[in-house]
C-alpha cells in the first residue's frame, strides 16, 4: 500500500534531517535522532528532533473549479536537556544546522522542496526542564487522483 503524500513528505523530510552530523560538516549530530511520531513523551536525556505536519490547505481557495493543489504547513521541534551546561547553545547550533540542511535542495516526493519559514527559541517552555526550537516549514503539492 503505497503511504499518503503527507505521509511520504513527512519521511522523505526526516530522512533528509537525518544527514545533520558531524561527520557530514554539520555542527551537530542532530540527525542521529529524528523521528515522525511523538513516542517518547518524558524529558529528553539527550538531543532529539520530532518532524510533524501541523496543517494541509487547499491552495488557490475562492476559485469557481476545486483546486488540486495542496499546501503543508509543518514544525521541526528540536529538543535539549537543560540540565546541560550549554542547553541553548547546542539548540542554536542544531537549529542553524537545519536551517542548512533546508536551504539545500531535497527534491520530495511529487511536491515542491520544503522552505524554511521561521524559527521560535523557547527556554524551559511551561517550566519543563528543555530548551527547544520549533522551525516552521512549508511545501505543496497536486493531488492526483
Amino acid at each position: 500500500m503505497a503511504d499518503a503524500p503527507t505521509q511520504a513528505i513527512l519521511e522523505a523530510l526526516a530522512d533528509a534531517l537525518r544527514g545533520i552530523t558531524t561527520a557530514n560538516g554539520y555542527h551537530t549530530d542532530l540527525g542521529l535522532n529524528v523521528r515522525t511520531e511523538r513516542t517518547e513523551t518524558g524529558i529528553p536525556t539527550a538531543q532529539r528532533c520530532t518532524v510533524a505536519v501541523v496543517n494541509k490547505l487547499r491552495t488557490e481557495r475562492g476559485q469557481q473549479r476545486p483546486s488540486r493543489g495542496r499546501a503543508l504547513r509543518g514544525v521541526i521541534e528540536i529538543e535539549v536537556p537543560a540540565s546541560f551546561t550549554d542547553s541553548m547553545a547546542r539548540v542554536l547550533l542544531a537549529e542553524d544546522d537545519v536551517d542548512r540542511r533546508l536551504s539545500e535542495y531535497h527534491q520530495m516526493p511529487d511536491a515542491l522542496p520544503v522552505q524554511y519559514e521561521e524559527t521560535v527559541f523557547l527556554d524551559r517552555p511551561e517550566g519543563m526542564p528543555v530548551v527547544a526550537a520549533e522551525i516552521q516549514w512549508t511545501t505543496g503539492y497536486t493531488r492526483n487522483g
